[in-house]
């Protein structure tokens, strides 16, 4: 679909009412992908509170990060396969395969004997998570219609604002007990479900067209790539950082480069160009996903160090973020036309005073107007992030609607790892390192807010071009 199509069909249809998502078949496909996002998040948000649980029984205290680093690497990887594994089996085979695999990898976590097994099945699940969502959001531009896109992208966001809340209760109780397995465990029933209602709901005649093979060069490009950028955090020396982050960059530009000409796409056609909708829309994904990583990994080290808020209430901050992100996100669902082109400019321009205001918050350290500035930042992500999913979706070339929504999830996460990594080096440029105080950790995080301007100042102009080729300018 042309960016002209798209917004001749946004000035002719209303958005649809959030009725409309439970009515017929569009109810299995609403539970399809909030089931869905609820089994990816809560294998997440699960794994970092039983964590101290699992290294005081089975060991691999060096190999901390590395369940939930892997676990990252594999969805990305996972959400770049959708496409490929469609075009094999079809959108029914393709999501009942992505359940089994994510089944699989969790069956391996709840019996790993030591660290080794688990993190490999974190790997595997991680897969098998990456083709669930990738999937899910595959599923969203295949099945409904335009106009309601933004209301289920609304849905997805809020399922993942409650596994925010719920999350850490659910993993915090089985290490309670004792039962870390059990996290695992209980979760194995769910994806039965989602394998089951997958076969029962989803059509035969979502399927995407064939190549002459399964992408595994480009694969396994990517996937080096993004491991690069993920270990780039394990180097003290900037010197360290600056080279795998280097080499992963080269690895993933080469990924799309050698992807251009393919048979079978990973990716949609000409995926980071500045003149095309689609192009646009994952800059800003890369962009807003890259400066929220980066700021959202230093605010709960701000809070404890700087602020003396308790280890208890330090993720105060992503959950602000989330819910903010949530609100956000329902207000504006509905919006159409002039008021639609309002809440796309006006997110990056949230995004930007919420910036300034963690820098005054430093400066002037005040922990009312951190979070302040939390709740901006998040609202400012939901108010456009909705209606960019969608348009993004909604330009994508004919032939290309799947691939082009799946990769949406690893384009973002993508740009987050490349966010951290560079947070990272900037704060150890700053001075953070062996020596933790408010001074230094201030110093730190001030410097990283003040590099994060830059790209959210520059994604205010991406959105601009992006609203003028993809909304009307009346209703």
């Amino acid at each position: 679909m042309s960016e002209s199509t798209s917004t001749a069909d946004a000035a002719a249809v209303p958005k649809a009412s959030w009725a409309e998502l439970f009515r017929g078949e569009n109810a299995a496909y609403t539970v399809m992908v909030m089931l869905g996002v609820v089994m990816y998040s809560l294998q997440i948000l699960v794994m970092v509170t039983v964590m101290p649980t699992v290294v005081s029984e089975i060991g691999g205290g060096a190999y901390y990060v590395w369940a939930v680093m892997l676990y990252q690497v594999g969805a990305i990887v996972g959400a770049a396969s959708v496409g490929p594994v469609w075009a094999r089996a079809g959108g029914r085979g393709a999501f009942v395969t992505a359940g089994l695999v994510f089944a699989l990898g969790t069956l391996g976590c709840a019996v790993s004997p030591g660290m080794l097994e688990l993190i490999l099945s974190r790997g595997v699940q991680g897969y098998g998570g990456g083709l669930i969502i990738g999937g899910t959001m595959g599923l969203v531009s295949r099945v409904f219609r335009a106009n309601q896109r933004t209301r289920i992208l609304a849905m997805y966001q809020g399922a993942w604002t409650v596994m925010a809340w719920v999350g850490p209760f659910f993993g915090g109780a089985f290490a309670e007990v004792g039962w870390w397995r059990g996290a695992f465990w209980t979760a194995l029933p769910f994806i039965l479900c989602f394998c089951a209602m997958a076969w029962w709901k989803i059509p035969k005649r979502l399927t995407q067209a064939a190549g002459a093979g399964f992408p595994l060069l480009r694969i396994g490009m990517l996937t080096l790539g993004v491991l690069a950028v993920a270990d780039a955090g394990r180097f003290d020396a900037v010197w360290g950082r600056a080279l795998l982050v280097g080499a992963a960059i080269a690895l993933i530009g080469l990924t799309f480069r050698v992807d251009a000409g393919a048979a079978q796409r990973l990716f949609p056609s000409k995926p980071l160009s500045i003149r095309r909708a689609v192009g646009l829309g994952y800059w800003m994904l890369i962009i807003v996903g890259g400066a929220q990583a980066a700021i959202t990994i230093l605010l709960p080290l701000t809070l404890q160090i700087v602020h003396g808020v308790t280890p208890l209430l330090v993720g105060t901050t992503n959950l602000i973020n989330s819910t903010a992100w949530t609100i956000g996100t329902f207000i504006v669902a509905g919006w159409v036309g002039s008021r639609e082109r309002l809440a796309m400019r006006g997110g990056p321009v949230f995004l930007l005073l919420a910036v300034a205001g963690f820098l005054a918050a430093m400066w002037i350290g005040s922990l009312v107007l951190l979070l302040v500035s939390c709740f901006c930042f998040g609202f400012g992500i939901g108010v456009h992030h909705v209606h960019l999913g969608a348009h993004i979706m909604g330009s994508a070339e004919q032939g290309e609607e799947t691939v082009t929504a799946s990769s949406m999830p690893m384009v973002r996460s993508l740009g987050q790892a490349i966010g951290t990594a560079a947070a990272g080096m900037v704060a150890n440029i700053a001075g953070l390192g062996t020596i933790i105080d408010a001074a230094t950790v201030s110093q730190a995080v001030t410097s990283v807010f003040v590099v994060t301007l830059v790209p959210i100042a520059i994604s205010v102009f991406l959105i601009a071009r992006l609203t003028n080729l993809v909304v009307p300018r009346t209703v």
